[in-house]
């Protein structure tokens, strides 16, 4: 309770940072760290290979054949789209 409120938090958006390395297909999800929030906060991902299944099967492949395999590639990764990994 916090001022004869409860508080209830159904969800929260965190700002990460998506890292896509093109010389193996590897993705690493940060987020940036701030000061005194009480968040554990960094590595969300560590840098490996994303298998689709992993998405959901929510993601739409764009890309040229060789970049999708089994795994997530340049062209599941666009600005502003939304990409569920492991949920």
């Amino acid at each position: 309770l916090a001022r004869g409120r409860q508080i209830e938090e159904n969800f929260r958006v965190r700002k990460c940072v998506i890292y896509y390395y093109l010389t193996d297909g590897s993705i690493q999800v940060d987020e940036p760290k701030d000061t005194n929030s009480g968040i554990p906060q960094g590595a969300f991902l560590k840098r490996h290979l994303v298998p689709l299944s992993a998405t959901g099967g929510d993601v739409t492949a764009i890309g040229p054949p060789s970049s999708r395999g089994g795994f997530v590639g340049i062209g599941q990764l666009r600005v502003g789209a939304s990409l569920e990994l492991y949920g």
